[in-house]
């Protein structure tokens, strides 16, 4: 803080922080939040802060940065799973003649190797599904905010951007 030009203590901090972590629930779902390691001791000992980046409020403190005390928080996370660059596919239509070959492509494209975003939750012991279809998000979404405790829902993005290269191509 002294590089901020503000005069206050460690300690300060840290209560003022604890006393924002205590306050009653919001009212609100958090749809954006923000996870942060600090040190509760300089260099020593370590806690994770969550916070809720659109009303810029603490909503929770941690008492480690370990997997087991975050595994505990009542969070649901939605991962947009999206397998291409497509915006450099269309770029490349744009600037190429001709189809592009396959190691062009290869290049584009995030599936290879696939992470499986919900066997890591599972075997973190985070109760995982994923959603190909609105209509699966949805339901999976109610059921996460049904029950206690941590959820990841991983959601797949399909992005059919054929007729738009087709259509960059025709220009030509």
């Amino acid at each position: 803080m002294r590089r901020l030009g503000i005069q206050v203590s460690a300690d300060t901090l840290i209560r003022q922080v604890k006393r924002a972590a205590r306050l009653p629930a919001l009212p609100q779902l958090i749809r954006v939040l923000g996870v942060d390691d600090w040190a509760w001791c300089k260099g020593q000992t370590f806690g994770t802060i969550l916070v809720d980046l659109e009303r810029r409020q603490v909503v929770d403190l941690l008492p480690t940065r370990s997997a087991d005390s975050r595994e505990k928080a009542d969070v649901t996370v939605v991962l947009l799973k999206n397998d291409n660059y497509a915006i450099l596919n269309i770029e490349l239509a744009r600037v190429r003649e001709g189809e592009p070959n396959e190691k062009m492509l290869t290049m584009l494209h995030l599936n290879n190797p696939t992470l499986d975003s919900v066997k890591i939750a599972e075997g973190q012991g985070v109760p995982a599904s994923r959603a190909t279809t609105a209509e699966e998000f949805h339901k999976q979404f109610e059921a996460a905010m049904g029950t206690k405790g941590p959820h990841l829902i991983e959601a797949q993005i399909v992005q059919d951007i054929q007729p738009m290269i087709d259509g960059i191509r025709k220009s030509r």
